[in-house]
Order: structure tokens, then sequence, then C-alpha cells
């Protein structure tokens, strides 16, 4: 294998032939544009050699180097590689570097070390969105996130100086104020309200929302921080959907504001005889909940909550949880039940939900959902698990996750006009009552961080 070392000569040699010391660029006929403005102010330019061997070199550093996994995604690792090779060429450092051994080597990995030293900072991060309304009564906490209605974290925060001149915000004005009045002057249900054009870009930010869910995340750089927070603060929202015992209409109500959700109004036109009715209907999403008792759900079971804190806290920082890959793989499942929730189409629902059981199962298909639903319901495979419904919990598993996910995804099973309601309804049920259950004994759990835990956790 082509030495690392051998490798960066190779970019470098290609940039040595395209650009001289006043970076005078003679590029191939078959060049097209590819270059970076690097930090002194001139241009590297990338020839496909020279792309080639960067791509090569990004692959082959990130995949030996744990220490650029952890704090940087691939992607960005690359545009950082390519930043850092550009300034070191355009500054002639390269061109003082013995291009014997790993002397160039070591200079490109100490300026990347510099680089992400430099972008590790700690980096808030915020998601309008849409909820239940609980943050009107307080700001809480989910683990390190945050949940403040729109008008409290405004009022906590500052927007920079460049920020307000890029929004052409008089520094004198209570914009604060003037916001929280234009959001309030319309109805949640979509009516875009009326605002002065220096507010257009936060009206369009927040219009819709109840809250903020934010959290700071440490130690990464800055997309890849995002990506992080994104996932802590979307969990902690499907987390209180689930605790706020609303069933699937939490889901469509709960969640950051560029999350898909069920529409807010239904249409149907319908033509008989010549003549044609238009009409329409509220969804579940524009129906506010039922409040009462909903914060005593959520907050009421404190092990049940601690354990979620605990949960959304150790996808951010896994060394905070006593069985981290338990709790991300609950996280996991969790991310399938509240998409199932949240789908309108009863087939993909079924999918959604019987995949959330079985990720808690790690793939143990029909026979290790059963086995996990008798441990948590105390009841054996053959006892009926519905009322109404002789069918036992065995069946009722092969039902949704045999008949239905597995032949579904399969491609087994085609005929649209197979209703699966029913299977739907009773898979949500299962993985409810799994997900919560789990998530309570997972706050006492003493057990080894097996993938199969949850099978057989004991209360």
């Amino acid at each position: 294998m082509t030495k690392l070392s051998d490798v960066l000569d190779v970019v470098v040699n290609e940039l040595d032939a395209t650009h001289d010391a006043d970076g005078f660029v003679t590029l191939p006929d078959d060049y097209l544009p590819n270059f970076i403005v690097t930090r002194s102010g001139s241009e590297r330019h990338f020839t496909k050699r020279a792309q080639d061997a960067v791509g090569s070199l990004v692959i082959r550093l990130y995949s030996d180097r744990s220490e650029y996994q952890d704090v940087v995604r691939q992607e960005q690792f690359r545009q950082l590689v390519r930043s850092c090779v550009a300034d070191l060429h355009a500054e002639a450092r390269f061109a003082t570097t013995p291009s014997e051994g790993r002397a160039r080597l070591k200079l490109l990995e100490q300026e990347l070390e510099d680089r992400l030293r430099g972008v590790q900072l700690p980096f808030g991060h915020a998601f309008p969105a849409t909820t239940l309304g609980i943050e009107a009564k307080g700001t809480y906490w989910v683990g390190p996130v945050e949940v403040a209605s729109v008008k409290d974290w405004f009022e906590s925060i500052t927007l920079s100086a460049r920020n307000l001149r890029q929004y052409g915000i008089p520094e004198s004005s209570d914009w604060r104020a003037e916001l929280h009045v234009v959001l309030q002057s319309s109805e949640r249900r979509g009516v875009r309200p009326n605002s002065p054009d220096y507010l257009e870009e936060l009206v369009e930010a927040f219009h819709g929302c109840d809250a903020v869910v934010s959290i700071a995340v440490s130690g990464l750089e800055q997309h890849y921080s995002r990506e992080v927070a994104r996932m802590a603060a979307r969990t902690a929202l499907d987390g209180i959907s689930l605790l706020s015992r609303r069933g699937g209409t939490a889901f469509s109500q709960q969640a950051l504001s560029d999350e898909r959700l069920p529409p807010l109004r239904s249409h149907s036109v319908v033509g008989f005889k010549g003549e044609h009715w238009i009409g329409g209907s509220w969804t579940e999403r524009a129906i506010p909940v039922r409040q009462g008792g909903i914060r005593s759900n959520v907050f009421g079971d404190e092990r049940m909550y601690e354990s979620l804190c605990e949960v959304v806290g150790c996808l951010v920082d896994s060394r905070s949880h006593r069985h981290p890959q338990l709790a991300m793989r609950w996280a996991a499942a969790l991310e399938w039940y509240a998409e199932g929730c949240r789908e309108a189409s009863a087939t993909l629902a079924v999918t959604k939900l019987a995949s959330s059981l079985d990720v808690l199962t790690c793939g143990r298909t029909a026979n290790g959902i059963t086995q996990m639903m008798t441990n948590l319901l105390g009841i054996t495979p053959n006892d009926p698990v519905f009322e109404n419904d002789t069918a036992s919990l065995r069946q009722v598993v092969q039902r949704i996750y045999g008949d239905g996910r597995s032949q579904l995804l399969h491609g087994n099973h085609v005929d649209r006009e197979v209703a699966f309601d029913e299977e739907r309804g009773q898979a949500r049920a299962l993985a409810d009552f799994a997900l919560l259950n789990l998530l309570k004994r997972l706050s006492t759990y003493q057990g080894p961080d097996t993938e199969f835990a949850f099978i057989d956790m004991p209360p």
C-alpha cells in the first residue's frame, strides 16, 4: 500500500506544477474549476489528479485515526484537509519542509490538530419546534436539552451586532417585544401574520412554533456538533410525547419545526352526477391535546423522567450513562416509533412500529419480540393480549411482524387494498408499552450492557 507521505507528495507536486511562487496558475486544458481561497488571499487550484490524491489522503487519515472520527464527520474533514493543504502550500511551508520521510505529513497533521482544537468549542444549537405547550408554564430540561417558550428563549439571548445589521433591525428597537406581538397575532393553524420588514426573517423561522429546543455541545466540530444536538433535541421531544400518554396525537403535534408532520388540514373534492363538493377538516395535529394531567404524566414518575434525561444525555456524551449501548438502542427504537405514529399510511406505519420492536430486541424477529413482551406483560406467548381479541400474543406479533413488516418490506405483500389499520393499532400499543416499561427498567438495571438485554430485562 502506498505510504501516506507519498500520497501527500502527489498533492504537493501537483500544486507545485500548477502554481508558482506568485500564485500564477498553469492549468491543463481539461481542468474543471476546483479551487479554494487560502487564508493569505491567494487561490490554490486542484486538478483531477490532485483531487484524487486528496480523496485518498482523507480516507486513509480519517479511517486510521480515531481522534479525527471522534470530533468531525468525514465530509467536513475532507474540506478541512483541502484547506490545510492549500494554506500550507500558499505559505511555502511545504517548500521549506524536506520531502523525505514523514516531515510533510507531520506538518499537515499538526495543522489539522491546531485547526480541530480551535473548532472544538462549545456550540449552542437551537431548534424551533411545535409542541404540546408544556413549556408555557415554565422552561424545563430533558437532560442537557432545554425546552423554552419562544418568548422566554428570545428574552434569554442576545443577537450579535452583525446579525442585527444583517436583518436591518434597528439597535434601538425593542425587537423582542415586536416579534412576540407578531407571532402571537396569528393562530397556530397556519395564518401568516403581517410583520415589519426587518422582522421578516425571524418571523419566518419561528412562525407556528411554540417553543425553542436548545442544547450546547462541546468537543465537536460545528457541523458534527449540530448533528448530535439535533439528535438529542429530537429524542427529548419524542420522549416527552411518549411520557405524555397522549398516544399518536402527541407525536403529530410535537416535533422540531422542519420535521415531517401530518398536514394541519385535509381536503376532499368529490364529484357526483356532474356536480362537485369541496370540503376540508382539521386533522388531529390542529386539535390541541387535552392539557389536564399532562404535566403529571411527564414529570410525576421521577424514575421514568430521570431515565429519559439519562438517555438524552448519553446521546451527547456516551460516558455519562451506565449502559450506553442500551440507551442508544432505546433512543433508536423511539425514533422508529415516533415516525410510525406520524405516518399517514397504515402499511408504512406497521413497518415502522414493528421495526421499533425489532430494534429493541436487536433483530430477533417475531420470536424475540414475543419473548420480550411476555417478560414485560407477565403473560405466556399463548395468552390473549388485547380485549375483545382472542388472538394470542404470539399470533398478534406474527401478524404485526411476520405477516406485516416482513411481508411488506420484502415485497411479498403488494395488494394495496388490504387494510392494516388493526395491525397498526396493535403494533403501536405494544411498542408504546415496551418503550415506557423498558425506559423505567433501564433506570435500575444492573446487568451487562449487551445488545439483547431488553429481551429479558428484569423489573
